[in-house]
Parts: structure tokens; C-alpha cells; sequence
């Protein structure tokens, strides 16, 4: 392969490596919506230029706090998406005990994979070498 080959193809794997970087985060931000409606976050949408423009203005993808009347709410921008998640002390606590379990479930799949794994290689400990005989190099 030539030079400008091989400058194509290390571009073409960036292109690659970056698209799937922003399917993984577009992933995360669903999953963490979808989490914070379920929690009782409530959505409002950025339906004037106004509200467009402020939501553009905060951080993203971030639960910020903000206080109204002396109630400490929850914020999360998504100006992609043009919308608002807002909620409670209450919907903020339900959202952190779903992030508990969630990290609680992942954990546990990844032990059952473990346990998978070890339960293969101690099959494959009590594997009958014997009628693999004879082994050349090994043999007595």
C-alpha cells in the first residue's frame, strides 16, 4: 500500500473511531433520560428561540441545582434533543436510587459472567487428558 493509502485508511478509521464515540454518548444521554423521566423528572420543551437559547446556554448532559421560591430543583439541558429535565428533591432521590441499581445490575451481570467463565475452566480442569495420548514431547 502506498503513502496516501495508507493516509486514507488512518483517516477513515478516525472518521470510524469518532462516529462510534458520539452513537455511544448519544446512547448514554438516552439511557440517562429515560432514567430521569422514570425517576419524575419533568420535561419541558425548548419550543420558543428564547428557551432554545437559554438551554443552549447551560451545561450539558449535567443535573445542575437551581432554586425557585426556596426549593432547591434539579436541572438537565439536553439542547440537542431541545429539551428541559427539571424535578424535585424527590424525583433527584429516586433518580440516584435508579443509578444505584443500575450500577448494582451491571455489577451483577458482570459477576455472572465471572461465574460463567470460572465455571468453564473448571470443567475443562476435569477433562479427561488421558484419551488424548499419546503427547509426543510429554509422553514417559
Amino acid at each position: 500500500m502506498n503513502f496516501s493509502g495508507r493516509i486514507w485508511g488512518v483517516f477513515g478509521a478516525a472518521i470510524v473511531l469518532v462516529s462510534g464515540c458520539a452513537i455511544f454518548s448519544s446512547s448514554s444521554v438516552k439511557d440517562t433520560e429515560a432514567m430521569l423521566s422514570a425517576a419524575g423528572f419533568q420535561v419541558k420543551l425548548a419550543d420558543t428561540p428564547e428557551k432554545l437559547e437559554h438551554l443552549q446556554s447551560l451545561d450539558q448532559h449535567v443535573l445542575l441545582t437551581r432554586e425557585k421560591d426556596g426549593q432547591v430543583y434539579y436541572v438537565y439541558a439536553d439542547a440537542a434533543g431541545q429539551q428541559l429535565f427539571y424535578g424535585d428533591e424527590k424525583a433527584y432521590q429516586n433518580y440516584q436510587i435508579r443509578r444505584q441499581q443500575e450500577k448494582e445490575d451491571a455489577l451483577d451481570e458482570e459477576l455472572t459472567e465471572k461465574e460463567h467463565d470460572d465455571a468453564v475452566l473448571n470443567a475443562e480442569t476435569s477433562w479427561d487428558w488421558g484419551i488424548w495420548e499419546p503427547w509426543g514431547i510429554c509422553e514417559d
